[in-house]
């Protein structure tokens, strides 16, 4: 996630990650946290 820079929170915080992004960890937490689930 680094190598977006000040981009980063933003994704993070949308759920607008790119679309080669794939970490079941985040989607784990996201659905924990009743947060929505990741996009692509």
């Amino acid at each position: 996630m680094l190598a977006y820079g000040d981009e980063c929170l933003d994704i993070l915080i949308s759920g607008n990650y790119p679309e080669e992004f794939v970490d079941h960890v985040v989607d784990i937490y996201r659905d924990i946290n009743g947060l929505p689930i990741r996009k692509h």
